[in-house]
């Protein structure tokens, strides 16, 4: 069984809808909440900064607009034609240049989404005029799916100037083409593209480059990379990836680290043997957090950010992320996390699925809840 929120989210959501948010922090965890900044959105799934403008992803192929906490009537980009929904796929990632979302003054997006066949499709397009402009559209890459699940999502610039994709294994369950640990696929892994050449070129440090195809990766052993981030301060990635039918795991890679890294999957879940038929795991570099299903704190991680804003000064250097089965809001203290695997502790118990969060520009946390609005993370 799949466990990316959008598959479960159509028979989770009506249960959902009649809870209420409740704020249960662990013993000596910061006291955190929501507050609702927008909502009325069609199944969100992301929501980017850019200057004080929010841009919010939806599923079914729409990015609306979000200014002083008012929906924009027209959207900045609507794709709905083009994107298939079927299960876990949709418009999944976006991302703007970093010195341009800084600023404010837009002049390109890259978008992650599924085409009409369900593939992967890697776009850059213009903006004019305030808006995004899919016509004159250049595709980078696509990618076969086999599968409408596993699709991953995140698009993301890192710190080395280079845009990170996160792909999942390619989707049914259990990994039955073994995308995972296969050098000569693009699914399961983590691609790192200079997008400042034409159309794009291979940074050093790609775990298989010079080689051509599979000279992408940056690293693999992925099953579902849903939600990962940068830290703004120290650089360092957070990689969280959704398990199978047992463990939801965090992985981070220090700042400055080459690319090469196997995260595990599938002869892992989480860091725990997966396979039966072997399990080497020479080599892998394992998660710093994980929570099994049967603990009660969720069974599908969505992922987040290091909390870098002022609002809540306990909070500062905590990885931030949500469980979509769960609603829970989860954190693990970045200066606590040393060798081994650490259990993630519970920050609030949101009563909705969290499908996504986002970073404002002056560091502070938002909340996304897949049934349509846009929350912003807060002090209690």
């Amino acid at each position: 069984m799949a466990r990316l929120p959008i598959l479960i989210a159509s028979r989770l959501w009506p249960a959902a809808a009649v809870l209420f948010m409740t704020l249960v922090a662990a013993q000596g965890a910061p006291a955190v909440g929501v507050d609702v900044l927008a909502e009325g959105f069609e199944q969100p799934l992301g929501v980017v900064a850019a200057g004080e403008t929010l841009y919010v992803l939806e599923k079914t192929g729409q990015v609306r607009i979000v200014e002083a906490g008012r929906v924009d009537d027209v959207p900045f980009l609507d794709l709905s034609s083009a994107v298939s929904t079927r299960s876990e796929r949709g418009l999944l990632g976006m991302t703007f240049w970093p010195e341009e979302a800084a600023s404010g003054i837009l002049t390109e997006v890259f978008v992650h989404y599924s085409n009409r066949q369900g593939d992967t499709v890697l776009a850059r397009m213009p903006i004019r005029d305030g808006q995004a402009v899919p016509e004159a559209a250049v595709t980078l890459l696509q990618v076969d799916q086999p599968f409408p699940n596993h699709n991953g999502g995140q698009l993301a610039f890192g710190p080395d100037g280079y845009l990170y994709l996160g792909l999942g294994d390619g989707g049914l369950a259990n990994d039955p083409l073994r995308a995972g640990q296969d050098p000569d696929t693009l699914l399961g892994k983590l691609l790192r593209l200079d997008v400042r050449t034409t159309p794009y070129g291979i940074p050093d440090g790609n775990r298989y480059a010079p080689d051509e195809g599979r000279a992408k990766v940056w690293a693999e052993g992925l099953r579902n990379p849903w939600r990962f981030s940068f830290d703004a301060v120290t650089n360092t990635l957070w990689v969280a990836d959704v398990g199978q039918n047992a463990t939801e795991e965090v992985n981070r890679v220090a700042a400055g680290t080459a690319g090469g890294h196997d995260f595990g999957w599938s002869t892992l879940e989480g860091d725990a043997c997966f396979r039966r038929d072997g399990c080497d795991a020479t080599g892998t570099t394992l998660p710093v957090a994980t929570y099994r299903h049967e603990g009660g704190l969720g069974r599908s991680v969505t992922g987040g950010y290091v909390y870098r804003g002022d609002a809540i000064p306990d909070l500062q250097g905590w990885y931030v992320f949500g469980d979509f089965v769960s609603g829970n809001l989860l954190g693990v203290d970045g200066e606590a996390v040393a060798d081994g695997a650490v259990t993630p502790t519970l920050l609030a118990k949101l009563g909705f699925p969290i499908s996504s969060l986002g970073r404002t520009q002056d560091g502070e946390l938002l909340v996304v809840d897949f049934g349509g609005r846009i929350l912003r993370l807060a002090p209690r």
